[in-house]
């Protein structure tokens, strides 16, 4: 075991979206990036959380110009700065909210999202460990005359930094 490694010591995948409507699990599935430690948990000194913010939206055309059939919004949060005995940049805490998931009458939505294994960015400083963990949603939404596939990818650091792939 080292501080230096860095893993993932909840869950790695769950549903945000099951069925047309926000999944239960995201009320009580999160993720991180801990050093390799068997009380991570005294990760400490947290800042945040961040927020990325997804929207997908789909109107009806004419006559309907303003009617939305499809308006789902998902943020993922997480937490960063955290240290380890005074030393390095974890993420304790990814998370996902859904506050609008709105589907018209005949549409389906399914979405996952995939915390991928985290590692250290900054293995040349072992004392200074920095959590760096790649995120995927991925999932299909539509009605039974079409189908959309979602794939989204972001790398989150320890220091706060993100990126979308």
């Amino acid at each position: 075991m080292s501080a230096t490694e860095v893993v993932n010591a909840a869950a790695s995948v769950w549903k945000i979206i099951e069925d047309g409507k926000p999944s239960s699990q995201i009320n009580s599935s999160t993720a991180n990036a801990v050093p390799k430690v068997d009380d991570w948990q005294s990760v400490v000194g947290a800042k945040g959380p961040l927020r990325i913010k997804r929207r997908l939206s789909n109107q009806v055309g004419w006559p309907f110009d303003d009617y939305l059939n499809v308006d789902i919004q998902i943020h993922l949060l997480f937490e960063y700065g955290a240290t380890y005995n005074s030393g390095g940049l974890f993420i304790p805490n990814i998370y996902v909210e859904v506050p609008e998931c709105f589907l018209g009458w005949n549409y389906h939505a399914d979405i996952d999202i995939h915390v991928h294994n985290p590692s250290n960015d900054n293995e040349s400083n072992p004392k200074s460990p920095i959590a760096k963990v790649p995120v995927s949603v991925s999932g299909t939404y539509g009605c039974p005359f079409w189908s959309e596939r979602i794939e989204w990818g972001y790398t989150l650091w320890g220091n706060g930094r993100w990126e979308a792939n």
